[in-house]
């Protein structure tokens, strides 16, 4: 998300991205050519934090000339994989309940069906899967939609197949049982990816 203001003929330029860290969310601006950084809240606290610091910067002179560009919040759909139904329910109507809307597959194969027919801009994946694995999949999403952000689910013994996911590509990943607030984080940071390619 960027948006622009000026005072006095100094322009000044905010922009909500994902942490060069991988951490989470960060606020960045940009004055006079230094680059400043400090986290930010996700989820419903989000929007408050970022029209209170619009208000604040309206209230000391400044002009909002340009944005906030809202579509890089916006997924158009989530393509949900996994091979065990339970898990595709349970991810479905989490997203649905955040306003995403939600396509599902049962395998790596369907998934690249699903994709040819009309990609989607998040791919959530799990890695472990009977035939071919998530990591194929990851790697056919990079290669043939580039723009695609993929976020990997895995257990918490699985931390090598973390690892080659990152290699190949993925934007995070999420560990069953899932936690609410930390699978909406890796959605917003994989919608902002898809934003910023």
């Amino acid at each position: 998300m960027l948006w622009f203001f000026e005072k006095d003929g100094e322009r000044l330029q905010c922009e909500i991205r994902p942490a060069a860290d991988g951490s989470g969310i960060e606020l960045a601006w940009t004055q006079a050519g230094e680059t400043h950084r400090e986290p930010f809240a996700t989820g419903a606290d989000a929007e408050t934090r970022r029209l209170q610091l619009q208000e604040d910067l309206l209230h000391d002179g400044w002009v909002l000339v340009g944005g906030p560009t809202e579509a890089v919040l916006v997924a158009p759909y989530v393509l949900v994989v996994d091979d065990e139904r339970s898990i595709r329910v349970v991810l479905r109507r989490r997203l649905q309940g955040w306003g995403y809307a939600v396509r599902e597959a049962s395998s790596a194969t369907d998934a690249l069906d699903v994709m040819r027919a009309e990609p989607a801009s998040i791919v959530i994946s799990d890695i472990r899967m009977p035939q071919h694995d998530g990591l194929w999949l990851l790697a056919r999403i990079r290669e043939q939609w580039p723009r695609t952000s993929v976020i990997m689910v895995t257990g918490a013994d699985d931390m090598a197949s973390i690892e080659k996911s990152r290699k190949l590509g993925a934007v995070g990943y999420v560990l069953k049982p899932f936690d609410r607030e930390l699978l909406r984080q890796a959605l917003l940071h994989a919608a902002m990816a898809v934003d910023g390619q």
